[in-house]
């Protein structure tokens, strides 16, 4: 089954993190093309001018929190869901996550190893598509 090009925008400021979550989302998927930026800046300033299927999100980056971004990125994640990561599972986190505006949540050790992120990906991109899909048959 031929697959299309997927494209995703990994904001992550731990070197270590970085190469684990794109080894995770990576692996065995040549199709699955990630750009990884550092900061919430960076974030920001590329989804301005690119376009990405989804985007994985560290809940705590050097220079904002996950839920400042989505608040601040909202004109430019439309058709793009985020997925929030984060080594902390305190509650607070996840729930700042997703009234955020994060489509899903995962713990940072589920994320780096085996496949848990990148089916909660697929099913994220899943869930968007479909949406577009009924919005534009309305």
């Amino acid at each position: 089954m031929e697959h299309q090009l997927i494209q995703l925008l990994l904001a992550e400021d731990n070197r270590d993190h970085q190469s684990l979550l794109l080894r995770a989302l990576t692996r065995g998927r040549p199709f699955v093309q990630v750009t990884i930026v550092d900061s919430g800046a960076e974030f920001l300033r590329t989804l301005s001018c690119e376009r990405f299927d989804c985007a994985i999100l560290d809940f705590n980056l050097s220079d904002y929190r996950a839920d400042e971004l989505l608040e601040l990125a909202r004109p430019n994640l439309k058709a793009c869901p985020t997925l929030v990561i984060s080594s902390s599972q305190e509650q607070e986190v996840v729930i700042r996550a997703i009234r955020g505006g994060g489509a899903d949540f995962v713990p940072k050790m589920s994320a780096t190893y085996g496949d848990e992120l990148w089916s909660r990906v697929e099913h994220a991109i899943g869930l968007a598509m479909r949406k577009r899909a009924g919005r534009r048959r309305t």
